[in-house]
Protein backbone atom coordinates (compact mmCIF):
# COMPACT_ATOMS: atom_id res chain seq x y z
CA UNK A 1 0.00 0.00 0.00
CA UNK A 2 2.03 2.85 -0.91
CA UNK A 3 -1.57 5.44 -1.83
CA UNK A 4 -3.99 5.83 0.41
CA UNK A 5 -7.30 7.99 -0.30
CA UNK A 6 -9.25 9.63 2.32
CA UNK A 7 -13.32 10.27 2.34
CA UNK A 8 -13.87 13.63 4.02
CA UNK A 9 -16.33 15.71 5.25
CA UNK A 10 -17.14 19.23 7.00
CA UNK A 11 -17.23 19.03 10.61
CA UNK A 12 -19.95 22.01 10.82
CA UNK A 13 -23.43 23.24 8.99
CA UNK A 14 -20.93 25.33 7.28
CA UNK A 15 -17.00 25.39 6.56
CA UNK A 16 -14.33 27.36 5.05
CA UNK A 17 -10.90 26.89 3.66
CA UNK A 18 -8.50 28.95 1.75
CA UNK A 19 -8.47 28.72 -2.29
CA UNK A 20 -4.68 28.24 -2.45
CA UNK A 21 -5.32 25.50 0.24
CA UNK A 22 -1.69 23.34 -1.05
CA UNK A 23 0.48 24.57 1.84
CA UNK A 24 -2.11 24.81 5.00
CA UNK A 25 -3.09 20.99 3.92
CA UNK A 26 0.75 20.00 3.40
CA UNK A 27 1.17 21.46 7.13
CA UNK A 28 -2.11 19.27 8.32
CA UNK A 29 -0.36 16.25 6.98
CA UNK A 30 3.16 17.09 8.86
CA UNK A 31 0.53 17.19 11.91
CA UNK A 32 -0.96 13.91 11.33
CA UNK A 33 2.58 12.28 11.46
CA UNK A 34 3.37 13.60 14.54
CA UNK A 35 0.49 12.04 15.72
CA UNK A 36 2.23 8.82 15.44
CA UNK A 37 5.99 10.16 15.43
CA UNK A 38 6.87 13.41 16.53
CA UNK A 39 10.46 12.12 15.25
CA UNK A 40 9.82 11.16 11.87
CA UNK A 41 7.83 14.21 11.24
CA UNK A 42 10.33 16.35 12.54
CA UNK A 43 12.81 14.40 10.50
CA UNK A 44 11.02 14.52 6.88
CA UNK A 45 9.65 18.50 7.73
CA UNK A 46 13.65 19.47 8.76
CA UNK A 47 15.65 17.02 6.73
CA UNK A 48 14.18 14.71 4.52
CA UNK A 49 16.24 11.29 2.64
CA UNK A 50 19.17 11.54 1.08
CA UNK A 51 19.55 11.45 -1.90
CA UNK A 52 23.41 10.27 -4.36
CA UNK A 53 23.20 13.79 -5.70
CA UNK A 54 23.49 15.28 -1.98
CA UNK A 55 19.64 16.50 -2.27
CA UNK A 56 17.57 15.92 0.69
CA UNK A 57 14.02 14.73 -0.85
CA UNK A 58 10.32 14.57 1.15
CA UNK A 59 9.34 11.82 -1.09
CA UNK A 60 5.15 12.16 -0.85
CA UNK A 61 2.96 13.84 -2.94
CA UNK A 62 -1.18 15.05 -2.82
CA UNK A 63 -3.87 15.09 -4.82
CA UNK A 64 -6.25 18.52 -4.84
CA UNK A 65 -8.97 18.21 -2.95
CA UNK A 66 -12.03 16.13 -5.02
CA UNK A 67 -15.08 18.22 -4.09
CA UNK A 68 -18.16 16.79 -5.49
CA UNK A 69 -20.79 18.90 -5.98
CA UNK A 70 -18.25 21.87 -6.69
CA UNK A 71 -17.72 23.78 -4.00
CA UNK A 72 -18.58 28.05 -3.96
CA UNK A 73 -16.02 30.34 -3.96
CA UNK A 74 -15.74 33.56 -2.01
CA UNK A 75 -13.37 35.69 -2.98
CA UNK A 76 -10.47 33.53 -2.09
CA UNK A 77 -12.03 31.22 0.40
CA UNK A 78 -14.24 27.65 -0.92
CA UNK A 79 -17.16 27.38 0.96
CA UNK A 80 -17.55 23.69 2.09
CA UNK A 81 -21.27 22.38 2.97
CA UNK A 82 -22.03 18.69 5.13
CA UNK A 83 -23.55 17.71 1.08
CA UNK A 84 -19.93 17.39 -0.06
CA UNK A 85 -17.75 14.63 -0.69
CA UNK A 86 -14.65 15.27 -0.08
CA UNK A 87 -11.56 13.48 -1.32
CA UNK A 88 -7.65 13.57 -1.07
CA UNK A 89 -5.37 11.10 -2.74
CA UNK A 90 -1.93 10.65 -0.86
CA UNK A 91 1.21 8.82 -1.92
CA UNK A 92 4.74 7.52 -1.25
CA UNK A 93 6.97 4.96 -2.32
CA UNK A 94 8.63 5.15 1.62
CA UNK A 95 5.83 2.20 3.05
CA UNK A 96 7.26 1.83 6.12
CA UNK A 97 7.85 4.52 7.04
CA UNK A 98 5.38 7.62 5.69
CA UNK A 99 2.77 5.22 4.42
CA UNK A 100 2.32 3.53 8.04
CA UNK A 101 2.72 6.68 10.24
CA UNK A 102 0.50 8.48 8.50
CA UNK A 103 -2.20 6.04 8.47
CA UNK A 104 -1.58 5.58 12.41
CA UNK A 105 -2.11 9.40 12.65
CA UNK A 106 -4.76 9.42 10.82
CA UNK A 107 -6.65 6.84 13.36
CA UNK A 108 -5.66 8.32 16.18
CA UNK A 109 -6.48 12.41 15.39
CA UNK A 110 -9.49 11.85 12.63
CA UNK A 111 -9.46 15.54 11.59
CA UNK A 112 -7.79 17.81 9.14
CA UNK A 113 -7.44 21.54 10.07
CA UNK A 114 -6.93 23.73 6.88
CA UNK A 115 -5.76 27.48 8.02
CA UNK A 116 -4.03 30.40 6.57
CA UNK A 117 -3.74 33.71 7.98
CA UNK A 118 -7.90 34.56 7.57
CA UNK A 119 -9.61 31.27 7.57
CA UNK A 120 -9.91 28.17 9.01
CA UNK A 121 -11.91 24.82 8.46
CA UNK A 122 -12.06 21.57 9.98
CA UNK A 123 -12.45 18.22 7.61
CA UNK A 124 -13.59 14.94 9.40
CA UNK A 125 -12.06 11.60 8.31
CA UNK A 126 -14.58 9.48 7.46
CA UNK A 127 -12.89 6.17 5.81
CA UNK A 128 -9.03 5.55 5.16
CA UNK A 129 -8.70 3.27 1.42
CA UNK A 130 -5.80 1.63 0.46
CA UNK A 131 -5.81 2.42 -3.18
CA UNK A 132 -4.85 -0.56 -5.40
CA UNK A 133 -1.31 -0.20 -7.58
CA UNK A 134 -1.93 -0.05 -11.30
CA UNK A 135 0.20 -2.77 -13.27
CA UNK A 136 2.93 -1.14 -14.62
CA UNK A 137 4.06 -1.81 -18.23
CA UNK A 138 6.04 0.29 -20.54
CA UNK A 139 3.54 3.04 -21.81
CA UNK A 140 0.95 4.24 -19.81
CA UNK A 141 -1.68 7.14 -19.89
CA UNK A 142 -2.05 9.23 -16.37
CA UNK A 143 -4.18 12.65 -15.64
CA UNK A 144 -2.85 14.92 -13.32
CA UNK A 145 -4.24 14.66 -10.13
CA UNK A 146 -2.66 18.30 -8.89
CA UNK A 147 -0.68 20.75 -10.90
CA UNK A 148 2.81 19.63 -12.56
CA UNK A 149 5.54 21.70 -11.80
CA UNK A 150 8.82 21.38 -13.62
CA UNK A 151 11.33 24.28 -13.12
CA UNK A 152 15.33 25.30 -14.25
CA UNK A 153 17.22 27.86 -13.66
CA UNK A 154 17.19 30.95 -16.41
CA UNK A 155 19.46 33.92 -16.65
CA UNK A 156 17.88 37.01 -16.90
CA UNK A 157 19.48 40.79 -16.64
CA UNK A 158 22.20 39.04 -15.25
CA UNK A 159 20.20 37.11 -12.30
CA UNK A 160 19.34 33.90 -12.44
CA UNK A 161 15.47 33.26 -11.83
CA UNK A 162 12.94 30.44 -11.93
CA UNK A 163 11.57 29.09 -14.87
CA UNK A 164 8.34 27.59 -15.02
CA UNK A 165 8.14 24.65 -18.02
CA UNK A 166 5.20 24.91 -20.17
CA UNK A 167 3.54 21.76 -21.73
CA UNK A 168 5.45 21.65 -24.73
CA UNK A 169 8.79 22.99 -24.23
CA UNK A 170 12.08 21.56 -25.44
CA UNK A 171 13.56 20.30 -22.06
CA UNK A 172 10.80 19.21 -20.46
CA UNK A 173 10.50 15.46 -21.37
CA UNK A 174 14.14 15.42 -19.94
CA UNK A 175 13.34 17.72 -16.62
CA UNK A 176 11.17 15.22 -15.87
CA UNK A 177 13.09 12.20 -16.71
CA UNK A 178 16.06 13.29 -14.36
CA UNK A 179 13.99 14.31 -11.48
CA UNK A 180 12.31 10.86 -11.53
CA UNK A 181 15.99 8.92 -11.56
CA UNK A 182 16.89 11.03 -8.47
CA UNK A 183 13.86 10.07 -6.51
CA UNK A 184 14.17 6.55 -7.46
CA UNK A 185 17.74 6.28 -6.09
CA UNK A 186 16.74 8.38 -3.14
CA UNK A 187 14.01 6.11 -2.06
CA UNK A 188 15.61 2.35 -3.32
CA UNK A 189 19.31 3.35 -3.14
CA UNK A 190 20.22 2.49 -6.32
CA UNK A 191 19.85 3.90 -10.16
CA UNK A 192 16.73 1.77 -11.96
CA UNK A 193 17.83 -0.97 -14.82
CA UNK A 194 16.07 0.83 -17.50
CA UNK A 195 16.86 4.90 -17.07
CA UNK A 196 14.93 5.73 -20.68
CA UNK A 197 12.03 7.78 -20.28
CA UNK A 198 9.76 10.20 -22.49
CA UNK A 199 6.82 12.33 -21.26
CA UNK A 200 4.67 13.71 -23.87
CA UNK A 201 1.48 16.08 -22.80
CA UNK A 202 -1.78 14.90 -24.69
CA UNK A 203 -1.91 17.76 -27.50
CA UNK A 204 -4.98 17.05 -28.47
CA UNK A 205 -6.64 17.85 -24.88
CA UNK A 206 -4.35 21.14 -24.91
CA UNK A 207 -5.96 22.27 -27.78
CA UNK A 208 -9.65 21.25 -26.91
CA UNK A 209 -8.67 23.75 -23.65
CA UNK A 210 -7.21 26.27 -25.99
CA UNK A 211 -3.66 26.35 -25.63
CA UNK A 212 -0.71 25.67 -23.41
CA UNK A 213 -1.74 28.73 -21.63
CA UNK A 214 -5.11 27.54 -20.21
CA UNK A 215 -3.89 24.18 -18.46
CA UNK A 216 -1.62 26.74 -16.44
CA UNK A 217 -2.46 27.04 -12.91
CA UNK A 218 -1.24 29.76 -10.49
CA UNK A 219 -0.70 28.45 -6.34
CA UNK A 220 0.03 31.00 -4.12
CA UNK A 221 2.10 29.09 -1.20
CA UNK A 222 2.25 31.00 1.96
CA UNK A 223 -0.42 33.29 1.13
CA UNK A 224 -0.10 36.34 3.15
CA UNK A 225 3.34 36.19 4.08
CA UNK A 226 6.61 37.98 3.32
CA UNK A 227 7.95 34.83 1.51
CA UNK A 228 4.70 34.33 0.02
CA UNK A 229 5.93 32.12 -3.42
CA UNK A 230 3.66 31.94 -6.71
CA UNK A 231 4.16 28.68 -8.25
CA UNK A 232 3.26 27.88 -11.63
CA UNK A 233 1.74 24.39 -12.62
CA UNK A 234 -0.54 22.73 -15.47
CA UNK A 235 -3.04 20.09 -15.38
CA UNK A 236 -3.32 17.92 -18.30
CA UNK A 237 -3.19 14.17 -19.12
CA UNK A 238 -0.30 12.62 -20.24
CA UNK A 239 1.54 9.83 -21.64
CA UNK A 240 4.79 8.08 -20.29
CA UNK A 241 6.82 5.57 -21.84
CA UNK A 242 10.05 4.14 -21.47
CA UNK A 243 11.44 2.43 -17.69
CA UNK A 244 8.57 0.63 -15.65
CA UNK A 245 10.80 1.87 -12.70
CA UNK A 246 10.16 5.16 -13.74
CA UNK A 247 6.10 4.77 -14.36
CA UNK A 248 6.11 3.34 -10.85
CA UNK A 249 8.27 6.31 -8.76
CA UNK A 250 5.91 8.88 -10.67
CA UNK A 251 2.78 7.01 -9.43
CA UNK A 252 4.42 6.43 -6.04
CA UNK A 253 6.22 10.34 -5.71
CA UNK A 254 4.72 12.76 -7.71
CA UNK A 255 6.35 13.96 -11.30
CA UNK A 256 7.94 17.11 -11.09
CA UNK A 257 9.15 19.08 -8.46
CA UNK A 258 7.06 20.82 -4.71
CA UNK A 259 5.30 17.30 -4.48
CA UNK A 260 4.77 17.55 -1.24
CA UNK A 261 3.31 21.11 -1.27
CA UNK A 262 0.98 19.23 -2.48
CA UNK A 263 2.14 19.00 -6.84
CA UNK A 264 2.74 16.06 -9.46
CA UNK A 265 0.51 13.73 -8.16
CA UNK A 266 -0.82 11.68 -11.09
CA UNK A 267 -3.65 8.88 -11.55
CA UNK A 268 -4.12 6.17 -14.31
CA UNK A 269 -6.07 6.26 -17.10
CA UNK A 270 -6.59 3.15 -17.93
CA UNK A 271 -8.18 3.24 -21.39
CA UNK A 272 -5.04 3.89 -23.92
Amino acid sequence: MMRIKLLLRVEDRVSQIPINYQYPLSAAIYKILSTSSSEYSDFLHNQGYLGADGKLRKLFTFSRLNIRPRAERRDDVLVLRPRHEITLTVSSPMLKDFIQHLVVGLFQDQRFEIANMKTKGTLLIERVEACPEPEFTPEMKFKALSPIVLTTAVERNGKLSTHYYRPFEQGLSEAVRQSLIKKYETSTGHLPADTSLNFKVDQDYVTRRGGPEKVMTLVKLKEGHPDQTNVKGFLAPFTLSGSTELIKTAWEAGLGDKCTMGFGCVGEIKDM
